[in-house]
């Protein structure tokens, strides 16, 4: 299912469905051509319009993710760091990802809980000290990955 939205009709959204996908993906513009069937019975697209259009690839009703900032490449190893509460370090966790959308990116595996670095990993090894400062986010929750 795609979500149309035209420049013509701000108020207004459309739903269409993929009718063709075009055999090969560009890595580089992560883009493929589709045909997308919208049904128009009021006449109001007509061809040359230009839009906007939302694909869901996939989803999922529940999945662990962190911000797409926690992440980093040590060596083309792709982890994140966890903070150690108790004794003021960072674990670098080796990660699987999944789904990603703009900002966010699932952790398939291992398991996370806790606190997960966002800022500055550049800076930090494993085991490294860091001093902690309770950051307490608008909706008064401490900062941990979304479940």
């Amino acid at each position: 299912e795609a979500k149309i939205e035209v420049d013509a009709f701000k108020e207004r959204s459309f739903t269409g469905h993929i009718k063709r996908l075009a055999p090969s993906f560009s890595e580089n513009t992560r883009s493929a051509a589709v045909e997308i069937e919208i049904e128009n019975k009021e006449h109001l697209l007509k061809p040359g319009m230009f839009c906007k259009i939302k694909i869901i690839i996939q989803k999922k009703e529940s999945a662990v993710t962190v911000p797409f900032t926690a992440l980093i490449n040590l060596k083309g190893i792709i982890g994140i760091y966890l903070v150690d509460k108790p004794n003021s370090t960072v674990k670098f966790v080796l990660v699987e990802t999944g789904i990603r959308n703009t900002t966010r990116i699932e952790v398939i595996s291992p398991e996370i809980e806790g606190e997960v670095v966002t800022l500055g990993q550049h800076l930090l090894s494993d085991g490294a000290k860091i001093m902690i400062d309770n950051l307490v986010m608008p909706d008064n929750k401490e900062q941990e990955p979304t479940r």
